[in-house]
């Protein structure tokens, strides 16, 4: 079964240049992913890899790290994916 991957963090040049790398493979800002609750409805039945890439903004790394926008950025984006998504279906993340 081919593996359709999702990478979320769509402003990052890794995941731009990960999107033309990857076949099969659709990029996503993190900001509307965690706006649509039920974007990941449309792949429920399909096999993923899921690349999260937005983890702290890189233009933000010399300044000090807001820990609530670090947390958002991650664990909450990581649980709203298991939260929708049934995690059987997920390859790797």
């Amino acid at each position: 079964m081919k593996y359709q991957t999702i990478i979320i963090g769509q402003r990052s040049n890794f995941s731009q240049r990960l999107n033309k790398k990857i076949p099969n493979s659709k990029i996503v800002s993190s900001k509307k992913f965690l706006e649509k609750q039920n974007f990941f409805l449309k792949y429920k039945s399909k096999k993923l890899n899921i690349i999260i890439n937005n983890f702290y903004p890189s233009y933000m790394m010399g300044q000090k790290i807001d820990l609530n926008i670090f947390l958002q950025n991650s664990i909450e984006t990581i649980k709203k994916i298991l939260n929708v998504y049934s995690t059987k279906n997920i390859n790797k993340i």
